[in-house]
């Protein structure tokens, strides 16, 4: 799913968009393994873990609004003339 999106945002040049995205993936990754045994020592497991939950709720907001926004957001770059 991704992938589809990362191609129609980015006709141009996906396979460009497809390669940021996987390097920034994998240091997110690495980075976030390192986080994760920070916070559990330092925090536990419940309060890591919820502080986790919170933040995948922030992402479903986001989410949300690009589904309710996101062709309002769409016709107006075609109205100013913005191409991708």
């Amino acid at each position: 799913m991704c992938g589809t999106l990362l191609v129609d945002v980015h006709p141009k040049s996906p396979s460009t968009a497809q390669a940021a995205n996987s390097l920034v993936r994998a240091f997110l990754a690495g980075g976030g393994t390192a986080l994760v045994q920070i916070l559990l020592d330092s925090m536990g497991v419940g309060w890591t873990f919820t502080l986790f939950g919170v933040i995948c709720m922030g992402c479903l907001g986001l989410a949300w609004l690009e589904w309710k926004y996101g062709k309002v957001w769409r016709d107006g770059m075609i109205r100013r003339g913005i191409e991708r």
